[in-house]
């Protein structure tokens, strides 16, 4: 639960059918994380705030090749875009991601990425102290992920909502609400048998969990 300095991280994955990988996967994949924490006026009250991008790239030539899902950029949920169940609610959603042949996927793990994508989200947020070990937040969470090739309904997708933190040995437990400032309060979309379908958002999710950016 930092309360003043920098965090940076930067990760870089490689897969290649020679170091292990079945023979239709081979890609380079990067992203990095850059965090603030800055204590205003006193150290119980901190601006925090993250700036994330990534990218990701298909590097086989084969027909059947691509990037698995597993490895692709998704936003939504606690530990990105708050306000989002990154279960139902993932960005972007698999109604408007397609087959080379067109066809509506199924799930979100028939997608294979076959050119390159990438990713940039902003997270911020205010912390303060309530009593004791119980604390506040304020925050705001907005990104995008760009695949060329596609077009989705709303490429940027963004959050604000408040809640509440209690300090444990494992770090802080967080109860919190966000609620999605461009919802998509209603949308046709075509489901895997390409039969249209209303698709609407939820106003806002409700996140428990532990930990902290």
């Amino acid at each position: 639960n930092p309360t003043k300095g920098h965090f940076v991280r930067f990760n870089l994955d490689y897969s290649h059918p020679r170091l292990g990988s079945t023979r239709t996967i081979n890609f380079a994949k990067m992203a990095t994380t850059l965090s603030h924490y800055l204590p205003l006026g006193s150290s119980s009250i901190v601006w925090a705030n993250s700036l994330r991008g990534g990218y990701v790239a298909n590097l086989s030539n084969l027909s059947d090749g691509g990037v698995p899902s597993q490895q692709t950029f998704f936003l939504g949920g606690r530990s990105t875009i708050r306000g989002f169940d990154p279960q139902t609610e993932l960005i972007p959603r698999v109604e408007e991601l397609r087959s080379p042949n067109g066809n509506a996927l199924a799930n979100i793990n028939d997608f294979s990425l076959k050119g390159d994508s990438h990713f940039y989200l902003i997270k911020s947020e205010i912390r303060f102290p309530l009593y004791g070990s119980l604390g506040g937040v304020i925050f705001y969470d907005g990104g995008a992920v760009v695949i060329p090739g596609f077009r989705f309904e709303k490429q940027y997708r963004d959050s604000a909502g408040f809640g509440l933190r209690v300090t444990t040995p494992v770090g802080p437990l967080n109860l919190e609400i966000g609620y999605k400032l461009n919802r998509i309060a209603k949308s046709s979309v075509l489901d895997a048998l390409n039969q249209p379908i209303d698709y609407r958002e939820s106003k806002y999710q409700i996140h428990l969990s532990i930990g902290s950016f």
